[in-house]
């Protein structure tokens, strides 16, 4: 997943990381500062997860950010 908030936009990895773990997601990781997280989600959770997240971020933070979950290739 990757959500890019823009140079003047504050979203700290541990509250985004938090927003995935209240969706249903575990093993919640990011990466650095960049807005990457890496998850497991079982499919039901997966499906809807970009615009749940990027809803989330609006409601809380007041940041309307589009979200891109990709799955891991094997």
């Amino acid at each position: 997943m990757g959500s890019n908030v823009g140079g003047k936009n504050v979203l700290p990895m541990a509250e985004l990381a938090a927003l995935f773990e209240e969706a249903g997601c575990s093993d919640v990781r990011t990466y650095i500062q960049s807005g990457n997280v890496i998850f497991r989600a079982t499919a039901a959770v997966a499906g809807p997860l970009s615009l749940e997240i990027s809803a989330r971020i609006g409601k809380r933070h007041g940041l309307w950010v589009p979200v891109i979950c990709a799955p891991r290739r094997r």
